[in-house]
């Protein structure tokens, strides 16, 4: 297997990984055995609402450790990056420890969060791999940390808006696990098909892959997943048509965007 080919594998594929956490001890019992004073249906609502609410709170406690690393790495200050990896490692293997002897008692949409959670982590872990990799070309490795941080960017979204919502309804819960499903389903390459393809005045062979980050309209904003001349990736927007003429894409995959 080729390195390139290696580390598109290894790093990407974090976003079918799913995840595990830490807690207070005191605060975890509490929000099991919060007390009631209502009526029966009342109280077990309340109580169910308020184990909700201080379970999530622990999630994003046990967490925090991922989020002040993601601070850092949008700094993109290569010392940091690397040198606060190795605590950030401590810290969140201790956290998961903790978070495994509780999750069978959180819902649904609470182990989704701890599992976006675990993503983020893994997504760093791998691209402090490619970072550290001094025999990887420097075009290649700017394409890993650009397409990297796209995938990032769709998890931290969508961690914000569970932070901050109440118990989703059976719908909203299929609606954000079809997100998070498109999430990987926008992660993966297609091969240029045609003798070449042009994107930002360079003519890629066929063979190589791309990525599609973004769509608007009838253009795709793409990304070449392979070795440059320069330590830039190579990016640009193309027409779809001229994309699904050209490379393994087709014109239903739209929808994941």
């Amino acid at each position: 297997m080729k390195l390139s080919e290696f580390f598109l594998v290894f790093l990407f594929s974090v976003v079918l990984a799913c995840p595990i956490v830490k807690a207070r001890h005191a605060d975890i019992e509490m929000s099991f055995d919060s007390p009631s004073s209502a009526s029966a249906s009342e109280s077990k609502m309340i109580k169910s609402h308020e184990k909700f609410k201080q379970q999530k709170k622990l999630i994003v406690e046990l967490f925090s450790c991922v989020d002040e690393y993601e601070f850092h790495f949008r700094e993109m200050k290569y010392l940091n990056v690397l040198g606060k990896l190795p605590e950030l490692k401590i810290k969140f293997s201790r956290a998961q420890n903790i978070y495994r002897r509780y999750e069978a008692r959180m819902n649904e949409q609470l182990k989704i969060m701890g599992s976006l959670y675990f993503s983020r982590y893994q997504l760093f872990t791998g691209l402090g791999e490619v970072l550290k990799n001094l025999r990887l070309d420097s075009g290649f490795r700017a394409a890993l940390m650009r397409s990297g941080t796209v995938v990032l960017n769709n998890y931290s979204e969508l961690l914000e808006y569970l932070k901050t919502s109440p118990v989703l309804k059976t719908q909203e819960l299929n609606d954000l696990k079809l997100k998070i499903a498109n999430v990987s389903r926008r992660n993966q390459k297609y091969k240029i098909t045609s003798k070449y393809f042009e994107l930002d005045d360079n003519k890629i062979p066929a063979g190589e892959q791309l990525m599609v980050l973004e769509i608007k309209g009838n253009r795709a904003l793409v990304l070449y997943m392979g070795p440059t001349m320069t330590n830039s990736q190579i990016e640009g927007w193309v027409n779809l048509r001229d994309l699904e003429k050209r490379t393994s894409w087709v014109n239903s995959n739209k929808d994941f965007y």
